[in-house]
């Protein structure tokens, strides 16, 4: 084995020998970038051929990179508790809008379907029940009228009968004073007209009792005005005595109205136990199976609708203010080899801060089969001509996605590493946003051995 001492010699030697083939032997060959020159004998300096930097006017199609994703997906979710009874699809499936999917069954949901159908039958023999009460005691109301204006009557003859028996009475009175009549008759009379009075006092009584709740005095108590129609002061009356009839009709409705609710309910509950597909589509993916157990809420299966496809492209974000919503563009499938035309369907109202850029989804037919996950490129023509600063692509030495370096060379024609912000490149030129402006002196092509602080001369600019 060699020793430490042999290797340390073997280093001293090959190292100077690395960089002459490096840094001076290129410049032995004609047209090469970089050429030796002796600057009075004491320093080699390499001469470069340089450009300038400048701005150059240019009308670019932006273009993006990207992947196809669905436009129209659908995760199915059970909305009821239930046991999974049949299942009518299966993954690849086609189905359109209200296709069933999947059938559930619930005994609890059917027990409380027996439930509520009784509750909706008593509800309505309730309401019924009171309708024919009211329309009954309306009827009673309308007879009462006419037996008030029998007993009216009937007080009005009383009171002309027991007046016609007053006058009657004076008379035998002055009779029996002449000796025309005996005192016993005068007796009998007087005690017809003494039971006539009684007679027509508890009459009176009834009326008074019968009235009761169909006086004048009764409408304005419930702040009604008497009408002078007799006809609607009746309807009025009749109106006021059915008063709680009418609350119990209104009782029952309720009471209708709400087992009516709670049968809709169930009724809603029972009809998604019939799952549908809510949109056209084809199966993707079927979580679940006969016999199993499915929680309101829970996903079954998921639809997507392939006719349409959202090619979703990200930009830098220096072209946020020349995409619009709206335009069309050119979307190229790479694994198809095949290209078509879409429009842009949405643009982010934000730009990534570590990636600076942002994305737009472009929305496409699908005329091919393609499938979302496929890899893209989009391409957006631009009609304005701008001015760009633009280096040739040999002379920029790339680091990461939007940076790099150049060499610049200074005033005293020393050379200094650069870094650059970038937002574009082809195979010719590379679209400079930061590190560099109009006029600079760059290095046209950096070799190895470049170093900052190095003394050139140069020649092209």
């Amino acid at each position: 084995m060699k020793s430490f001492e042999e290797y340390r010699r073997l280093v001293t030697f090959v190292m100077p020998v690395l960089f002459f083939l490096t840094v001076f032997l290129p410049g032995c060959f004609k047209g090469d970038p970089a050429r030796v020159q002796q600057d009075d004998g004491s320093e080699n300096i390499l001469e470069f051929d340089v450009i300038r930097v400048s701005k150059r006017e240019m009308a670019r199609d932006i273009e993006g990179l990207g992947n196809l994703v669905f436009y129209d997906k659908a995760t199915v979710l059970s909305r009821v508790d239930g046991t999974v009874e049949k299942i009518f699809v299966k993954k690849g499936t086609n189905v359109s809008r209200g296709d069933m999917i999947l059938e559930l069954s619930n005994y609890q949901l059917d027990l409380e379907m027996i439930k509520i159908e009784k509750e909706v039958l008593s509800a309505e023999e309730e309401l019924e029940a009171t309708r024919m009460q009211y329309i009954e005691e309306e009827k009673n109301l309308y007879r009462k009228f006419i037996q008030l204006d029998k007993l009216e009557l009937e007080i009005q003859n009383m009171q002309e009968a027991i007046s016609f028996l007053k006058e009657h009475l004076d008379r035998k009175k002055i009779l029996r004073d002449k000796g025309g009549i005996t005192e016993e008759e005068l007796r009998n009379l007087r005690f017809s007209y003494d039971v006539k009075g009684r007679e027509l006092a508890i009459m009176k009584k009834e009326y008074e009792l019968q009235i009761y709740g169909f006086r004048n005095i009764d409408l304005i108590g419930e702040g009604y005005i008497v009408p002078e129609d007799e006809d609607e002061r009746r309807r009025d009356l009749v109106f006021i005595n059915t008063k709680m009839s009418r609350k119990k009709i209104r009782f029952a409705q309720i009471r209708l109205n709400k087992v009516l609710v709670e049968l809709e309910r169930i009724n809603w509950l029972f009809q998604n136990t019939r799952i549908r597909a809510p949109i056209d589509g084809v199966i993707t993916d079927v979580l679940k199976f006969v016999g199993e157990k499915v929680s309101a809420d829970e996903a079954v299966t998921t639809i997507v609708n392939q006719d349409k496809l959202i090619a979703r492209v990200s930009f830098s974000e220096t072209n946020l203010t020349k995409i619009k919503d709206g335009e069309t563009v050119s979307v190229f499938i790479d694994s198809m080899q095949s290209e078509v035309d879409g429009i842009i369907y949405s643009i982010d109202p934000y730009i990534d801060v570590e990636t600076r850029s942002f994305y737009v989804d472009c929305l496409i037919d699908n005329p091919e089969n393609l499938v979302p996950g496929m890899f893209i490129k989009v391409r957006i023509p631009v009609q304005k001509v701008e001015s760009y600063l633009l280096i040739p692509r040999k002379a920029f030495v790339r680091e990461t996605d939007n940076s790099g370096y150049v060499y610049i060379v200074s005033k005293n024609n020393r050379i200094f590493k650069n870094k650059v912000i970038y937002s574009d490149s082809d195979d010719d030129f590379v679209i400079i946003r930061e590190g560099l402006s109009e006029g600079d002196l760059i290095i046209s092509y950096p070799v190895m051995g470049l170093m900052d602080g190095m003394k050139i001369t140069h020649r092209g600019a």
